[in-house]
């Protein structure tokens, strides 16, 4: 396989990609994440940050606690503390950021492949998008892409494994849940009601498995992920936070946002019903997840 040139291209442009967006968060990484390099060379991460905050550097479970658990799902928690078992230094930030940098390099070549298999002509764009070469090695979300890839790669073939694949995205990051909301589209439009209610039914029980165990033996750890969520300001790396810093005030953001989202959701699913018929199964929920992210 590694013989096609649209391969081959792909997987040089995600090297190129990746190793300019590990030069971006090297400044902090050679600085030992000092403040305010952080913020003023923009290679603030997560990775190095939570180490300490949330005492990963201490094999400390991150869900433990009820006022300082990781905000972040399930299946990122077990892959933050696993990696800090791999580090015995308490204060080795570095070594941490490393080790989890490569493992998103790998997930990366991975999710580009399976991009690849999806649509070779247009893999390229993903390493380069902003999103990917701006923010690679901020947080974990690589891992939640590459579970999403695989939902997307198995729905026409393995229906019953892409809705696997998705509730494990889900437990990792929970913006690919707005894959399902594409998915229910389609199948919806094609009148495979049952087959729709077997997908969520799936994709459900799966994030269940993996959330539950967690929720019942720590309820306030594991629900801080949704709390802060629903109650944190505009961010560095948000539009709204670069509108604040113009003066702009949009009220309560929430509120906002959750309107906003709910209105383009509405607008996405008259232009998919107005334009299905013309586009294969892949291609429309390709089109309704691209319009909805």
């Amino acid at each position: 396989m590694l013989k096609s040139k649209s391969l081959q291209i792909a997987l040089l442009v995600t090297l190129v990609a990746a190793l300019l967006s590990f030069a971006k968060f090297n400044h902090c990484r050679n600085a030992n994440w000092a403040s305010p390099d952080v913020y003023i060379h923009m290679c603030y991460s997560d990775i190095s940050a939570l180490y300490g905050a949330r005492q990963i550097n201490t094999d400390k479970w991150p869900y433990a606690s009820e006022n300082n658990s990781l905000e972040y799902p399930v299946l990122t928690g077990v892959v933050t503390f696993l990696t800090g078992l791999l580090i015995d230094d308490p204060n080795g930030y570095r070594a941490y950021f490393d080790l989890n940098a490569l493992l998103i390099l790998l997930l990366l070549f991975a999710s580009v492949f399976i991009l690849w298999r999806l649509a070779p002509k247009y893999t390229p764009l993903f390493p380069i998008a902003p999103a990917v070469f701006g923010s690679l090695f901020i947080n974990w979300d690589i891992w939640a892409v590459l579970f999403a890839l695989l939902a997307i790669y198995f729905f026409q073939s393995r229906a019953n494994l892409s809705a696997l694949f998705l509730g494990v995205a889900i437990s990792t990051k929970f913006y690919p849940g707005i894959i399902l909301f594409a998915i229910a589209l389609i199948l919806w439009s094609q009148r495979k009601h049952l087959v729709l209610i077997k997908y969520v039914a799936i994709t459900l029980i799966s994030w269940l498995v993996i959330n539950l165990p967690v929720a019942l033996t720590n309820f306030q750890g594991w629900s801080r992920f949704f709390e802060l969520n629903l109650q944190r300001d505009s961010d560095l790396g948000s539009i709204w936070y670069a509108a604040n810093l113009l003066g702009f005030s949009g009220g309560n953001l929430n509120n906002l946002t959750i309107i906003a989202f709910l209105i383009a959701l509405g607008a996405i699913a008259v232009f998919f019903f107005a334009t299905a018929p013309s586009r294969s199964d892949l291609a429309n929920l390709s089109t309704v997840a691209f319009l909805t992210l």
